[in-house]
């Protein structure tokens, strides 16, 4: 549950640099240890991928990875029932076990609603502006924690819906109706696009990370060497994700009140 209140002030593009550079140079804040999950159905990695193997996995991705625009959305709204099997359907490829990992139950979708990051549904139901709300959380909580994700959120929400549809209230009768300076979806559309636009670039630097590791090991036993350089390859690409998380955490906190903590 969101801590303190975190709010999120928006930084100008310009100012990115400077958040590198609380990256670089602040110092590490103490943190809880985080519980960790035991791995289920007795995981292992018993088995070698080879380079091209590991190629072939990273261009399976391509076929997995959509995200819908939004005129491909529901004309009608949904209920809730049907909301988990839309977003099932449509970003399903996008875990880790497509088909049988569960991306969203009707639990989820309340405990954002009490968390601010949903506004609630109109009469039981949910129309594109909340589906997209949640694949915006989909995505951000596989790395953030859930008040990260609000404190991100929330400026964008705070431009795209009024109060009242934030709170889930109705207009006050007499009142004329409030409309939001920005449609959600619309914002939306511009980063859908951009990530696009950006896929091949991700996938490019993934497999060159995937090369790069298989310049490692060179001397090393025949027998041994997939499986160092199969390791080097999970470092090198764990590395990357790392850093990149650790500088959208460092620039939360540099857009948050000085005062405000997250719970990580």
């Amino acid at each position: 549950m969101p801590q303190r209140g975190v709010s999120l002030k928006v930084l100008p593009m310009q100012d990115f640099q400077t958040a590198a550079s609380v990256l670089k140079h602040r110092l590490p804040h103490s943190a809880k240890p985080h519980p960790r999950v035991l791995p289920q159905r007795g995981i292992n990695m018993a088995k070698t991928l080879t380079i091209d193997e590991m190629h072939e996995l990273l261009e399976g991705l391509e076929t997995n990875y959509h995200l819908m625009h939004s005129d491909e959305l529901p004309e009608l709204d949904l209920y809730m029932d049907q909301v988990v099997t839309y977003l099932w359907d449509q970003i399903g490829g996008l875990t880790r076990r497509p088909g049988e990992d569960k991306i969203l139950t009707k639990t989820m979708i309340n405990n954002y609603t009490k968390a601010g990051l949903l506004n609630p549904p109109d009469k039981k139901k949910y129309n594109n502006d909340h589906l997209v709300s949640l694949i915006y959380i989909y995505m951000f909580k596989n790395f953030l924690s859930i008040s990260d994700v609000k404190a991100v959120l929330d400026p964008v929400r705070e431009v795209c819906f009024t109060e009242e549809e934030r709170e889930g209230k109705a207009p006050k009768k007499g009142e004329e109706e409030k409309k939001a300076p920005l449609e959600f979806t619309k914002v939306y559309d511009v980063i859908r696009d951009s990530l696009s636009r950006g896929k091949k670039e991700l996938e490019k630097n993934i497999s060159e990370e995937i090369d790069s590791a298989a310049e490692t090991f060179e001397d090393a036993d025949p027998s041994l060497r997939p499986m160092l350089q199969q390791f080097a390859a999970v470092c090198r690409i764990s590395a990357d994700i790392y850093m990149k998380k650790l500088f959208l955490e460092r620039l939360i906190d540099a857009s948050s009140d000085s005062d405000s903590t997250t719970d990580n």
